[in-house]
């Protein structure tokens, strides 16, 4: 059953990409309306690490966060990258999953927190891995706080790394 539904996925976007190639959509619209399709975000919400990193070049005023776990981003990071949530909302998930706490940490409430610090016209841009859905799902609850200009850069710090950009280690 897996198997059906990835050979379905491949040939919706396969045909989704040949409409794209064939209708005269140029390639920076087509690349933009296959993110758009693969994370289910609007195409206004969407953000490329050559944009990204554009901002970054410009020393553009916004807040990036790394929507990865805790762990990931100690690894490596985009420069200027934070997390989420506060450093207690992770102390606490890390008792839990040891089972040293009977609940988890309220994920809204940490969220809510954090995002106490930035006025609402404060543009927020999330990453986290391709394919991964952490980041979108982020963007979303952050544009619910009432954020207005929001963006997910669904390719990831993988296609960051790839393009050569910086990373801290």
């Amino acid at each position: 059953m897996k198997n059906l539904r990835f050979y379905f996925s491949v040939f919706v976007m396969s045909g989704f990409i040949f409409l794209c190639v064939f209708s005269g959509v140029n390639a920076q619209e087509r690349d933009t309306r296959i993110l758009e399709h693969r994370t289910g975000l609007p195409t206004e919400m969407l953000i490329t690490a050559d944009q990204l990193r554009g901002k970054q070049i410009k020393n553009e005023n916004f807040v990036l966060f790394d929507a990865r776990s805790h762990e990931n981003y100690q690894r490596s990071h985009i420069p200027g990258a934070i997390l989420p949530f506060p450093e207690e909302y992770y102390r606490q998930k890390d008792l839990f999953r040891q089972r040293l706490a009977s609940a988890p940490p309220d994920m809204d409430a940490a969220l809510a927190e954090t995002m106490r610090r930035y006025p609402k016209d404060t543009p927020v841009v999330a990453y986290c891995e391709p394919g991964c859905q952490a980041s979108a799902s982020l963007i979303m609850k952050i544009k619910q706080l009432g954020f207005r200009n929001v963006r997910d850069m669904e390719e990831g710090l993988y296609g960051w790394e790839k393009k050569g950009y910086p990373v801290s280690k």
